[in-house]
């Protein structure tokens, strides 16, 4: 599930480089919805921090806020929450 999640924001991060643009237009928004228990994404902060120049952005849910620390550990958490 992973490889299959990660696949399509990088497929909009290579369509935003190759743009001629320069980013994705119109921006793509990726909604991941149970994130931490469904398919969790090793490199979501430096992605989310990253891509957003490229017109990606990242719409996140879970249910609570320890599946994320469960997922990510405490300080990968707390630096999406912080990109977020």
């Amino acid at each position: 599930m992973t490889a299959v999640t990660e696949h399509i924001p990088d497929t909009a991060k290579l369509l935003g480089e190759t743009s001629p643009y320069g980013r994705l237009c119109p921006p793509f928004p990726a909604c991941l919805d149970e994130l931490p228990s469904t398919a969790p994404i090793p490199t979501l902060s430096t992605r989310m921090a990253n891509e957003r120049a490229l017109g990606l952005s990242f719409i996140l849910a879970a249910q609570t806020w320890r599946q994320f620390v469960v997922c990510y550990g405490e300080d990968g958490a707390r630096t999406i929450y912080g990109v977020v």
